[in-house]
This record gives structure tokens, sequence and C-alpha cells, in this order.
């Protein structure tokens, strides 16, 4: 108890015991402005001599002698209290910070981000006067997180204050270190990476038996204040303790069991579970407690989805807890599992299946029978299938929470999960509960695996249904989901039976339909003229009409509408109508102000509308701020929102006119001319008199509800809460809907509605009871419908039933139910028994209203619906009527269109025969689909060949980047099996001259590798493939030999089409003779926001004469350039494996081309990786493999991108050899693909590797080679030498073209602004690609003098065009916003103002290739020779002279002014500069340090242990840290820091600083930044 209070901070009475607690101490003092009055301090004896100065600086004196009080737990020495006692010279300037620093210690509690900030402002200061103050301020600065409860700061203040002991080198006080680090630790926040640190530091500094002490203490009070155990504390206390002469293993054994008492300890990671496995299991063998802990802990280790679940497991069997699961009476295992099961599941390990987790489930069983009820899931998200399959099949009783546990159980990842233990849930099946749940998870499952949700959409492949649907209790709910369907058909209506077939489509063959043969043979007897009939007599929506509205919205191009009642608002973005009910129209032509003027639209900005006594409010969003105007005066734009918020998703809300004046939306009503709209608006009901607004509330008990609430329209100020008269009458068991009603006043012109009218009232009660829906209206008419049929027709969550329509003629109601959609929402018709589906529309079209307003509806044509009423099955069956020849969907339209005008004269309105002739014809279609069953039934279900077991997605990632991926954004073949199918089908088809069975209609990106088959053996046959890739390509290889496709026919040419996009998904076969053309279905490429569909197509022609397909556009052609024996290669590589490495090739290949040797390798290795993101897209074992260092093979990746994929391929075909074997014997063929490579890229100059991957640090990977390449020798056609003339793209996107050539453009620009001076810095004298800069420079400014070159972009709003002078030239205009770009050739030089205008890389590289100071920058010394950056070639005189100034070496002597000069004075960077040794640096480094000119620290990436004395400007990679000193001499630009000097004036500038007195020190502190 006396711990946790001492934690919590407290004061305890007694003498402190032990070394973390210490004596407070009361210490009372005077001040001469508060005569008679004491102030007490309560302070640590330990720090009272620092509180003694603090407040003497304050002008207090000692009123007393200290007096002891108690203890508390020990804090070290803080700041400013450290800075008076160590630094009283400098303490006014300490405390002039505390009152900045108790500011940020209050934002601390509420914007940690902002508090770090100040803070590292204020250390910034410090650092360059003070350092030796930074360590007790950071410290501080942790406090104050720790006092607002934020360890993570905390920590984080913690590590820059060890970095600061580093950095500047300060002499470490070990007690008070030690005592900063109890305290973090005590508080939670002390970070893994400082104890690691303090752990490996602290064996020098201290006896070893007290470091192993202090170390475990502090690791262990780290984890009591809620961390968890770093990953490093078993090994660091191992080894401490054995160099204490300790027992690691006893003393691992004590740790462990003070480690198992802390909550912290189920976060660990893995790896210390791993580390503590052996006294954990010690510890349980022996100790009961152990075991009853180890079964309380569930871990949580840290990462999503870091699975710990066969680790654990094996620990608790190893331990013996898991024995006490299965036979002890403590603790529950039904609890245990249920705990185990939801902290599984919370870490993202719930989609993998674990055979030990269910061993011992089925171990635990016998008990959890005993125990009752088990809730092995809290919802249906977190459920393991297999483990509740296992639990029910033994007949354990399992929980399942209704009210969580509505919706789908989703099977996709337990049906992904091919590893073992995978059981058939044939028990959850079984379970009445869990069953309907099951069902709609496999609907779903069916609806994500197949492609398209069309009639004819394709069948799920073979594989496919074996790998999902195989189980015998997941093939059980898809029989009945068959079932369901079938059974009901005859019943049914056209638009329940086109859902019904739509569905089933997945199942559309041989393999489908064997699942349930005599549901599909049922579908034989159907009757499609008695459904069409039975539709037809029921009803369309197009039979009412509201002409005016009609009217007013066939003009719109946007349809939407605005808030009103009883009046519609239909309006899109450039007009708007007001429609009565009775039938008068008003329009209002918008008055928004243009582009360029104040509010005009923003990008992408809708209008919306308020209609209000007679007014109309318009408003927008302006570039700035919402904007509005009223239409009786435009003029007055006034900054409001006129948009309100809903008060929820998808509810219905339409406001209602306020008696007296105004309209309300359930607040302050809203009056013409009001310039701020409502914040919200509520569903809303009123009889009249009195007005309530729906609202969801929280009752006491948490439950949320929606409930109407009485207010005052007048004034938006609610009232009680009840409901209307109409809403409350209630049957018993039957539960209000409260937001899916309505009541509301009814004009004169809705007499007639619909929906039902009734004095004066319309209304709407909207009730649930049991698995019913119930809807009653105003006057008395009622439909009912089951949940049931909304699961049979695919039921969504938000679906609310909202209104019985009364078609004309009949006397039977229909339900209407609306849907929630973006960006449409949906209306639906069921039959009056609500048993089926009759139609379903768009809510707000053309043709109808919204729902709210169909009470303005009046019957098209009366004649006609009477007809409709009457129509009989004969009649029906004569519309159907059409020749099977009849199959274009414009002439199967209009045979129907026929058969209506002869069989139903009745009808005479144009819109109502045109949607009767939809429905029927959609009939026709079903009918026809339905004639295809006899032949799947027939033929037999195993005739699809038997594939390899790879997927789709296995195959993508296999060919990734050897072939174009035309795949929407939400794309992915997860699970599927229909690539391989496809291809299968497709041989067979060429192979046997026609087509057998039906081709799977997905993408077919691999039709582009016929052209290089040789290049997908090369990837499958490369020793750094994996095993998982080699198959996959193995098995497409196998597929397409022996077939046309593999090269064994006529010739063959392989096109990437264009065409317009159609609704049929299908692979084509067009004949024509001996030649043959297969074209695959069509797939969206998006490009710069731009949609092109594209057709992949294969043609095979014995003359080798081919045509284009007609109706396509040729994008892109190819065609096979030599012959590979393909089933040669695939038994080889089945036979030998991969290849072996031979890395004399890629040598070979480098010499020959002058590409790079990370290029080669990457080349003949297969181009692994490729297409990757990752930095990292090689494994060590693959680099290792290929001898590539991380930096050259991201060098060469990025070079090899540049590729198409097609040429990526064409160079892989040239490097397979024309035998195969070949390829084993002796390697691949290196001259064609060096040929190959020349024809595509030209001969380059060899550059070094490692000069290409260190500029790749500071430029575009891609553009490193090309640059120094071109630097080393220019050649015609090179960027150096083509001009180019620049086009806009879009937005404010430019490219530079030329007819031939690489154009010289923008990139290029960044690039070699940058390559110039950092080549001139870092070359050798004698470097003759230094003597090449001064010509590139030239070709550089000879290409700035191109007219047609543009480069960089701005903005300038259109207003404000800038005076810059004729270079800065405008792009394209966005609303109010103006691009421009700069003209090279019109640059004045480095001064232009238009630089200050565009982008500062762009602005920046300008300046640096127009400078004055490049030229002598890359110009050579006459005969120099040697390294530059050693001052003793290049300043040899100011090394004798700094030599003499300080009594120093001539090397000590050159290394001071390498040290004040050069950017990047590494050790190693010193020793290649120099040519030194090691010792030799050191030794300088030691006569400094006794000169007093550096100080000895240690500082993260220096790369050098010595420093000039002063500020230090940290910085990222690939930029070093510095000293503030010397920033002067360098201009930072992108990730460098250029050196803008050559090196003998750089040596120079610097020495002459010293000389006048300005050398490297430590500022003054000032008070204020």
């Amino acid at each position: 108890m006396s711990e946790s209070l001492l934690e919590s901070g407290a004061i305890l009475p007694g003498a402190p015991t032990g070394d973390a607690v210490d004596t407070v101490t009361a210490r009372s003092y005077e001040h001469p402005v508060l005569p008679g009055r004491r102030v007490v301090r309560l302070v640590g004896a330990t720090v009272g001599p620092a509180e003694d100065i603090t407040m003497e600086f304050l002008g207090f004196t000692p009123a007393a002698e200290p007096v002891a009080v108690g203890h508390a737990r020990r804090q070290a020495l803080g700041f400013p209290a450290w800075a008076l006692v160590h630094d009283p010279a400098n303490g006014r300037h300490a405390l002039a910070l505390v009152k900045e620093m108790e500011r940020l210690a209050r934002v601390a509690r509420s914007k940690p981000g902002n508090a770090k900030e100040g803070y590292d402002g204020l250390a910034q200061r410090l650092g360059d006067a003070a350092p030796q103050f930074l360590p007790t301020f950071w410290e501080q600065a942790g406090r104050a997180f720790v006092a607002a409860e934020n360890a993570r700061m905390a920590g984080t203040c913690f590590t820059e204050a060890r970095r600061a002991e580093q950095v500047h080198g300060l002499v470490v006080d070990e007690d008070r270190v030690r005592d900063v680090h109890l305290e973090f630790a005590f508080a939670g926040a002390l970070t893994a990476a400082m104890l690691a640190e303090y752990s490996r530091g602290v064996v020098g500094r201290r006896d070893p038996a007290e470091a192993y002490a202090l170390v475990r203490t502090l690791a262990l009070r780290r984890v009591a204040g809620g961390l968890a155990p770093h990953a490093s504390m078993a090994t660091d206390l191992a080894r401490l303790a054995k160099a204490a002469g300790l027992d690691a293993e006893h003393e691992a054994d004590e740790v462990v069991a003070q480690l198992l008492t802390y909550p912290a300890m189920g976060r660990s990671h893995p790896s210390v579970w791993k580390n503590y496995r052996k006294s954990i299991v010690r510890l349980g063998r022996h100790d009961a407690a152990v075991r009853a802990r180890l079964l309380e802990i569930f871990p949580e280790p840290p990462g999503w989805g870091t699975d710990i679940t066969d680790q654990w497991l094996e620990l608790l069997e190893a331990s013996g807890a898991a024995a006490d699961l299965i036979g002890a009476a403590e603790p529950p295992a039904s609890r245990w599992l249920e705990r185990f099961l939801a902290a599984r599941a919370s870490g993202g390990g719930v989609d993998k299946r674990n055979t030990r987790l269910l061993g011992l489930v089925e171990r635990m069983i016998p008990r959890l029978l005993t125990e009752g009820e088990v809730q092995l899931a809290p919802n249906r998200y977190r459920v393991d299938l297999d483990v509740f399959d296992l639990c029910l099949a033994g007949g354990v009783t399992v929980a399942i929470p209704p009210d969580r546990f509505h919706g789908a159980l989703d099977i996709d990842d337990w049906a992904r999960d091919q590893g073992p233990g995978r059981r058939d849930l044939s028990a959850l099946a079984a379970d009445a509960r869990l069953r309907p749940l099951l069902k709609l998870g496999v609907r779903n499952a069916i609806g994500r695996l197949r492609d398209g949700h069309a009639l004819t959409s394709p069948a799920l492949p073979v594989r496919t249904l074996e790998q999902v649907f195989g189980a015998a209790g997941v093939r059980e709910v898809l029989v009945e989901i068959v079932r369901e369907q079938t059974s009901r058909a005859a019943t049914g209506t056209v638009a329940g039976l086109d859902v019904s077939l739509t569905e089933l489509a997945a199942l559309w063959s041989p393999s489908g339909m064997t699942l349930v043969p005599e549901g599909f043979r049922e579908l034989l007897e159907l009757d499609l003229g008695a459904i069409v009939a039975r539709s037809l007599r029921a009803g369309l929506p197009a039979e009412f009409a509201w002409p005016e509205y009609e009217t007013a919205a066939r003009d719109k191009k946007n349809l939407r509408f605005g808030e009103s009642w009883p009046e519609l608002i239909v309006h899109d973005d450039q007009s708007a109508h007001v429609v009565t009910p009775g039938g008068e129209v008003t329009e209002h032509v918008f008055r928004i102000p243009p582009t360029g003027e104040r509010y005009a639209r923003a990008h992408y900005a809708q209008t919306s509308c308020f209609h209000v006594d007679g007014d109309l409010v318009v408003s927008w969003t302006a570039a700035d701020n919402p904007a509005a105007y009223w239409s009786s005066n435009p003029g007055d734009i006034h900054e409001s929102d006129w948009t309100p918020g809903r008060a929820g998703w998808g509810v219905p809300a339409q406001p209602l006119p306020v008696p007296g004046g105004g309209l309300s939306t359930g607040v302050r009503p809203v009056h013409a001319g009001d310039v701020r709209g409502p914040g919200e608006i509520y569903p809303l009901a009123s009889d009249g008199e009195a007005f309530w607004r729906c609202e969801f509330v929280t009752d006491e008990s948490g439950v949320s509800s929606w409930r109407w609430r009485e207010f005052d329209p007048r004034t938006g100020d609610a009232g009680r809460f009840s409901t209307p008269a109409f809403l409350a009458e209630l049957a018993p068991g039957e539960e209000l809907r409260a937001e899916r009603c309505q009541l509301r006043p009814a004009v004169d012109a809705f007499a007639a509605s619909p929906l039902g009218v009734r004095d004066g009232l319309v209304g709407w009660r909207s009730v649930t009871a049991g698995e019913l829906r119930i809807g009653v209206g105003i006057d008395g008419r009622r439909v009912t419908l089951p949940e049931a049929t909304l699961y049979r027709v695919g039921r969504s969550n938000n679906e609310r039933l909202a209104g019985a329509l009364l078609m004309p003629g009949s006397s039977e109601p229909l339900p209407v139910t609306q849907v929630d959609g973006y960006p449409k929402a949906r209306v639906r018709l069921w039959t009056a028994d609500g048993e089926h589906l009759l139609a379903e529309v768009s809510e707000g079209s053309y043709a109808l209203p919204p729902l709210a307003w169909w009470h303005a509806l009046r019957t098209r044509d009366e004649a006609g619906s009477a007809a409709l009423r009457q129509i009989d099955d004969k009649t029906a069956t004569l519309l159907l009527a059409v020749d099977a020849e009849v199959t274009g969907p414009n002439e199967l339209h209009e045979a129907v269109a026929a058969n209506i005008a002869a069989h139903l004269p009745a009808v005479t309105d144009d819109t109502l025969r045109m949607r009767i002739a939809e429905m029927v014809t959609r009939a026709v279609r079903m009918r026809r689909r339905l004639a295809e069953i006899p032949d799947h039934l027939e033929s037999e279900a195993g005739q699809t060949p038997m594939l390899p077991s790879v997927t789709d997605d296995a195959l993508d990632r296999a060919w990734e980047g050897l072939v174009h991926a035309h795949r929407g954004y939400y794309g992915g073949h997860a699970g599927r099996h229909q690539t391989l199918e496809q291809i299968s089908l497709v041989g067979a088809a060429l192979r046997e001259g026609g087509e057998r069975g039906e081709i799977p209609a997905v993408g077919s990106a691999w039709t582009s590798l016929l052209a290089g088959l040789g290049g997908v053996a090369l990837r499958a046959a490369a020793a750094v493939t994996s095993g998982e890739d080699r198959e996959a390509l193995a098995a497409f290889l196998a597929e397409v030999a022996g077939s046309p496709l593999g090269g064994d026919g006529p010739p063959m040419r392989v096109l990437e089409l264009t065409q317009a996009r159609t609704t049929e998904s299908k692979v084509e076969f067009r004949r024509d003779g001996d030649r043959v053309t297969v074209l695959f279905p069509l797939q969206p490429n998006y490009d710069y926001g731009k949609t092109t569909w594209l057709r992949n197509a294969v043609q095979f022609s014995p003359d080798a004469v081919f045509t284009t397909p007609e109706g396509t556009n040729v994008r892109e052609e190819a065609r096979p350039s030599r012959r590979l024996q393909v089933l040669a290669f695939v038994a080889l590589l089945a036979e030998r494996g991969p290849a072996p490495w031979r890395p004399e090739a890629a040598e070979q290949l480098a010499a020959a081309t002058g590409m790079t040797r990370g290029e080669a390798v990457l080349l003949l290795a297969g181009l692994p990786g490729i297409a990757k993101w990752e930095t990292n897209f090689l494994t060590t074992g693959q680099r290792t493999t290929l001898g590539l260092t991380a930096a050259h093979a991201k060098v060469g990746r990025a070079s090899l991108r540049e590729l198409t994929a097609p040429q990526r391929l064409a160079l892989l075909d040239a490097a397979m050899p024309a035998d195969p074997a070949e390829l084993w014997q002796s390697g691949p063929d290196v001259a064609a693909v060096a040929e190959q490579w020349i024809r595509l890229r030209g001969r380059q100059i060899a550059v070094p590797d490692d000069l290409v991957s260190d500029l790749a640090r500071v430029v575009d990977n891609a553009l490193a080679a090309p640059v120094l390449q071109a630097v080393a020798g220019p050649r015609a056609g090179d960027w150096l030498n083509t001009d180019g003339r620049t086009e806009a793209q879009g937005y404010h996107y430019i490219k530079t073209v030329a007819d031939e050539g690489t154009p010289f453009e923008e990139p290029y620009l960044k690039a070699v602004a940058i390559a110039l001076p950092w080549l001139a810095y870092r070359l050798r004298w004698e470097d003759p690609l230094r003597a090449a800069l001064p010509e590139a420079l030239r070709l550089v400014r000879a290409r700035l003098t191109n007219p047609a070159l543009l480069v960089g972009n701005g903005f300038y709003e259109s207003a404000k065009r800038p005076e810059a002078g004729p270079a800065l030239v405008d792009g394209a205009t966005m609303h109010s916003w103006v691009t421009c770009h700069i003209a090279p050739a019109k640059v004045s030089g480095a001064d232009d103002p238009a630089l200050g205008f565009v982008d500062e890389e762009t602005a920046t590289a300008l300046r640096v290739v127009l400078s004055d100071w490049i030229d002598a920058l890359v110009s050579t010394p006459e005969g120099a020779h040697g390294d530059p950056r050693d001052p003793r070639v290049s300043a040899p005189q100011l090394v004798a002279e700094a030599a003499g100034r300080f009594d120093l070496p001539p090397d000590a002597a050159a290394y001071y002014l390498q040290l004040l000069a050069l950017p990047d004075p590494t050790d190693k960077s010193v020793q290649a500069f120099n040519g030194w040794k090691l010792p030799a640096v050191r030794k300088a480094q030691q006569a400094l340090v006794t000169a007093e000119l550096v100080v000895p620290a240690k500082r993260e990436r220096a790369g050098r242990p010595v420093f000039l004395p002063g500020g230090w400007q940290a910085a990222r990679a690939p930029r070093l840290p510095m000293e503030s000193w010397k920033e002067q001499f360098f201009l930072t630009t992108g990730k460098q820091q250029l050196v803008t000097r050559p090196l003998p004036e750089l040596f120079a500038a610097a020495w002459a600083r010293v000389v006048a007195g300005d050398v490297p020190r430590y500022r003054d502190l000032e008070e204020k930044p």
C-alpha cells in the first residue's frame, strides 16, 4: 500500500528506507515584501540546498532550519535548481526560462505537440550557449509531461536529456543520473532504448553488483509503471548478473516471478516470452500460483496482426498451465477461453487458423460441458469459425448475444486459409441461431468472389467452388440458398426472378448446378408468361406521373432537390424550379459570380437551395467561405452555410412551414431574408396544431433510441417527449420505429394521394413485430413485409418500410421501402403479400420525385392501367414472343415494343409503354438464360481440366512488373482460381477448333507475356525467385505449352486495344477462315482522372497477315521474337530447380552496354521486386546471392523501372537461351540481351556504381545514372543535347516532349543543378569526369535558351497577377487561381524576380546553373593533382598558418581546417580525403582536444568524436548534421548542402573568420530568443 502511495506522489511519515526514497523537509523563507509571513516549501533533503539557492535568487532568505516531515520518492536535482547550484554565474539566465517553461507545462496538458515544439525552441537556445543545462532542462520538461499523464512524451524528453549529454560531451554525475533514471522508471516514462543504453554503459562506471541491482530495479519499476518489458531485458540482466558473479538462471527466475505480477507484462514482445521461457516453465511446474497467473494473462503483443497464439499456447502446455484448464477446478475454463479468443481477435490474429488452439479446445470440451454457457465471441465480427464449430460439435452451450449477431459471418478469411485444422462447419450450420448468419456469409462470399453482378456474369470456377464452398456445412447452406431462390420463383415477379437469376449466375456452370440439380430443374418449369402477367397486374411505378415535375426535371444536368414543403425544389448547378403540388412552376436562374470574381464557385462545389414563403435562397461553397443569396435580392451575397446537418444518416427529413410565416427544420425557423441557415434538420411531424421532432437520445441506462419530442416551431425551443396520437396506436407486440414515421398536414392537391390521406393529414406509422415489418397509413391501409423476404432479395440493413402505394384500379396497397445509397437512394416496390420484389427505382429520378412527394402523383394513363390490372397469362405470353434470332439490344427492344402495341393497345402513354417494354425485355432475356440449364445439367461437372492450385493473386505477384496491370483501385483476386482456367480453356479452344466450357471473363494481363515467354522462363528459373513465384510461373508456362498460345501454331500477334465501354463481359472468339482472334473482357485503366477501356487480344494467322478487330483501335502490338521450347523448359525446371547464379554474366553485360552493375545484376536475375514500392525490395538472402548492396540495388531498380513492362519482358526474353538447357549449363545469353539493351537505350559511358549510388542519395534515383552518363560523355539524342517542347498535362502538371531523343526538362534541370556542384566537391583534381563538368554546364545553359521549354510551377490569384517580368508564364486556370511556370529562355539571371513565384526547388536549380560562382566551382586549376578536400593539397599555406597560430602538428592543422570548412568531415571521409588510417585521424583529434579547439562528444550521425564549440544543427539523411558556425558556407537545396566555392577559397574563407576573431564558440545566453 505504501509503495503505491509513494508512486502516486504521497509524503509518508517516518524515516526513508532504501535508495529510492528521500527525506522530505519543510523549508521556510521570508521576503522583505511579505513582512510577518513565511513561505514554506516541502522539498527532498537531497535537493534542499538547491531550493535554498533558487529562493535566494528570488530575494528570499531562510527563516529557520529545515524540519524533516516524512519521506517520499527521491527526485533528482532538476531545472533550474541544477543550474543555480553548478553554474551560478548563469543562474539568472536559467531562471529567465522558468516562466516560459511553466507556460509550456500548462500547454502540455491539452496540446502536447505544441508544448514539445516550445521546449525544442528553448533547447535550441540553450544548446547554442549553455549546453550544460540541457539534461536537467529536458528532464524538467519530461516531468511536466508526467504530470500531464503523457508518459510517451515524457519518455521522449528523457531521451533528449541523455542525447544532450552525448552531443555536447558533458560530464555525467552518476548519482544524479541514477536518480533520474529511477524517477522516470517509476513514472513509466523510461524508454526501452534509454534503458538498454544505460544498462550497456553502467557496467564500466559502477561496481558490477551495484550495476546489476540498479538496472534490475529500473527494468522492473519501468514495467510496474505501465511499460512493457523491453526486448533486450532478459539479455541485459543476464549479462550484468554474470558480471556480478551471480547465478543468472536464479536471478532470471526471481525477475520473472515479479514481472508476472505486473499488468504490462501482457503487452510484451514475443521475444520477451521466448527469452524468459525456461524460467516461466521452471516456475510454472512447481508453483500453482504462477500457473494461475499465466492463465490470467492474455498476451497483447505490439503491432497489428502479431499472432503469438502458437508460442503462448506452447508455453502454457510446457508450464503445466494448460493442464489446469482441463483438470483443475480453477480457473473456469470457459471464462479463460472467452477472454483468450477476445484478446486474439483484438490483435488481428482471428483470421489465422491455429491447430494448437483447436487441439487444446478439444481437450477442454469435457470441462466446458460442466460450466454452462460459453460466449466465444462478443459479436459476429470476431468469430473464430473453427473454434465455434468444434465447441458446437462437442455439445458445448455457446452463447449468441442476439443484439450483436445481426448480419453475416465472414467466411472469406476462413476459406482463404488453407492451413491444417480446417473444420467442415457442419455443427455451425446445424445451429438454428447461427445458420442464418452463415447463409448470409456464404451469399456475401459469392458476391465478393464473382466477377460482375449481372444476369450473364461468369460463373465461379471449379476450384473456387471446391476451396470456398467444399466444406460440408458451407455446401449445405449453399444448397439451401439456391433452393430458397428457385422454389419461390414460380409465384414471383419479373424483378424478383431477375434478382434470383443474377445471384445464381455464380453457379451457372455444370459444376455449380451439380450442387443443386433439382433446384435448377425446377426453374425449367417456370411459366414466364404467368410471371410477366402477375407483375403487370400488380403494377409499375411508371403508371404514376407528375407532369409539371417531369417537365422541370427534364433539363437538369445533375438532378438535386432543395429543402421545402409542400413545394418541391428541383435544381442543378445552373437553375432551380419550384414546383407546387397544384402544378405551378417558378424558375430561377442562378446568379453565382463567375470564375475570377469574389464568391465564385469553388472546384467541385455543389449548390443547395431553401424555399421559404415564396423566396428562394441559393447557397454554394466559394474559394474561402460558403456563400448564399436570396432570389429576391441576388446582389446581396452573405457568407453562410445553408446545408444543415442531418439528425441521422439516411433518415428522411423534410421541413415544415411555420404558422404565420417561415420554415422549420426542428430548430430556429428560417425566414425570407435571413443571413444564417439552420444548423440541423430533424424528421418532423405535425397534426396541424402541435409540432414534434425526432431525436436520437440515450436514456439513463445507456440505451439509445429515436424518440419524438415536442418543440415550438416559432423559436425552435424543445419541449417534453411525447408521441403523436396516430403514431402511438400500437397493437400488442409492436415496437414503433419512430424515425421511419411521418405525420404532416396535407394540401388540397394531395387529396387523391396514392399513399393515403385523411382529415387533411398525410401520415405513416412504421412498426416491427418479431420478424415482421408492419406499416399503417393514416387512412388505415396496412402492409406487412417479412424479414425473410428482405433476406432473400438481398437485405439492406438500412432499408425502411416507408409507405403503402395503391395502384390505379387496385384495392390492395403495395409495400414501399427506401434504401439509402450514394449518390442516389433507391425506392423498392413489393407485392401486396410482401413476398416478392416488384420494382426498384432511384429515389428522385427524372420520372418520379422523391418519395415524400409521391402524394402529388396522378395516374399517367387511366385506360392503360385498367388494361394492366386485367392482363391474363395468354396476353403476357404473346408479349414474350420474340424470335431467337433477334439478339441485339435495340432490335430486341423494338420487337417487344411491337408486341406491346399489338396486344396492349389500351396503353397509349409512351413512358408507360417504354417501362413495360423494359420489363418484358428482361423477361425475354431470362427465358433465354433458363434455356441454357439443360446443357449445363447434362454436361459433366468435372469437365474443367484439373489445374495446379495456383491462385490468381499468386500469378499476379509472380509476373508483377512484366505485364500491364489494368485493375481498379479495389481490385484483387484473393482466393480465386480463374486465370489458369481461362488460359486452359482458351488454349483448348484454339487447339481443338471449338469452345469447350464457359471461359472465365476475368482480367487477361497474361496475354502480353505471350510475346516473350522466354522472359517468363528466365524469371521462373532465376536463383532469387521465391518458391511460390516459381511454382506459379511454371504452372502458367505448363498451361500455355502445347497450344497455339505457347508458339505451337500459326504466327501470332498480341494486342492491347481500346474500345468503347460495353455492358457485355466475356471472352469472344472471332473466326475468319483460318484466322482467329480471341478478345478478352474490357478492363478500365485510370490515368490522371481519365478512364480508358482496354481490351487484350491474341490473333493467329497462317499467312501472318493481321487485321484490326472491328470496333477497336490498336494501342500496343507485340509479336513473339522467337520460339521458346516451353515444354522442354518446364521439364528442365522441374528436374533441376533454379539455374545457378553467374555473377560474371552481369559483369560482362555491364561492360558491353555501359549500364551499372546493379542494373545488369537485377536484369539477369529476372527483375526481382521491380514493381515493389518498398525501399528494401530484396531480402538479405537475395542480395547476398546476387552480391549486391542495398544502395546499388535501389539505384538499379529505379533505372529499370523507367522501362515499360513490354520492354522489360523483351530484355528478359533476349536473355533466355534458345536451348533451355543452356541456361543451366552456361547461363543467360549476354550478347543477345546487350543487343536488345543498346537498341532501347543506346551504348552508355560506364560510371562507377558507387558514384551512381551516392548521387542517388541526393537526386531522383532514376536520374542518377543517366545524369552521370550524360555528363561523362554527352551524345546526340541524350537530354544534354535535345530540346523539346513543353505541353500542359492538366492542373499544374507539364511535360516536355521531343520527336526524337530524350528532351531536357525540369527533372533533369533539378538533378544536374545538384550534380554539378556535388561532383565538383567530390572529384579529385585529375579525375577525367571532372574535366567534363564545364562542357556539361555549357550544354545545360544552351538547353535553357530553348524558347519552347517551361519549368517549375506556382499559383497566384487571378485578380492579383505578380509583376515578375516576361519569364513568368501563365498556365492553366482553376477557378480563382492561375498556375504559372518559368520560361528559362526569358530569365534575365540568377536574381530574376520571376523565380520567386514558382516552387523553391526549381528556382534554386535555375539560380545555381545561372550563377557566377558555378563556373569557378567546376573548373580545375592547371596541373592540379590530388584530392582538393585535403587542405594540404588545395591550401598548404593555410595549413602552415594554422599550425603556427595554435602550435599544432601539420596534420592536426589540416584536420582543423577540414572541421572548419567541410560539410562532411567524418572519420571515414577524412581517411579517404587525406589518405590516412584511423590512428592518424585519432592523433589529429587528440591534438585539437589538447589545444582546446574542439570538444569531444557523441552526436547522432556525426561520424566523428570531436566538434567545434558552439551550436549544433541536426539534419535528416542524406544531409549530415553540422556545427552552426559553418552553415553560412553552404547552399541548402533539397536533400543536399552544396559547396558553392572552390575548395581553396572555402578553406580560405573559414580561416579568415578565425583570424578575424569569429572563432567557433558558445554564444552568450539571451533571455529572449
